[in-house]
């Protein structure tokens, strides 16, 4: 994560050094979840972690087996303030997240309006946007985004192409369901042209594997 110049390094629970990742006013808090047990990363760890660091309201339950997780029951003494829907929370882990952990971000996304993203360890060793596969990505801000919609008379979002939000390069920019994200790739007329994405809210799509007679 880029951090401002001259800001001491984080201890992993406090986002002000941090940029956001779409808006200024957006705030980022890493939390390193890498004490569990050797069942890995599980649901009700992720709720638990919910619990102590956005501002609920009220217990956010597990969609899958319906645990909930009130705050009073995970207590954190921080005076630092809670999350909103405004803010990201990435929660690193020592493994890489399984499916079910992917359909519980999705779920909270869409029931709460939370944005997480979890990500493991091993992955954070490498900076996929300095792959030479991946071209630069950029999310665009609000204004700038609006500005596009007016400039190409986006009048629907499905006029749009997607991106998966679990995309590697849309995770690392922390792209947002419903934001647009702009792409450079290279072009035989222009050297380099702009492309635009739109975050949608599901997995990447795997490719089956064909099927020889």
């Amino acid at each position: 994560l880029p951090l401002e110049e001259g800001a001491a390094p984080t201890d992993g629970r406090h986002p002000e050094s941090v940029h956001g990742f779409n808006d200024p006013d957006e705030r980022v808090l890493v939390v390193f979840y890498t004490n569990h047990k050797n069942n890995g990363f599980q649901p009700k760890n992720l709720y638990s972690v919910i619990a102590d660091t956005f501002d609920t309201g009220s217990s956010v339950s597990d969609t899958a087996d319906g645990s909930e997780y009130k705050e009073e029951e995970n207590v954190d003494n921080s005076t630092e303030p809670k999350l909103g829907c405004k803010d990201t929370l990435i929660i690193v882990i020592n493994e890489d997240r399984s499916d079910r952990i992917v359909k519980e971000l999705s779920d909270i996304w869409e029931k709460h309006g939370y944005f997480i993203i979890v990500k493991s360890l091993a992955s954070l060793q490498f900076n996929v946007l300095y792959h030479e596969k991946v071209h630069p990505h950029m999310a665009l801000t609000l204004q700038e985004e609006d500005a596009f919609r007016k400039k190409f008379n986006i009048t629907s979002d499905h006029m749009i192409p997607e991106i998966a939000r679990f995309d590697p390069a849309a995770e690392a920019i922390g792209l947002r369901p419903g934001r647009v994200c702009r792409i450079m790739r290279p072009s035989n007329t222009a050297i380099r042209a702009p492309y635009w994405r739109l975050c949608k809210n599901a997995p990447i799509e795997r490719k089956k594997a064909a099927v020889r007679g």
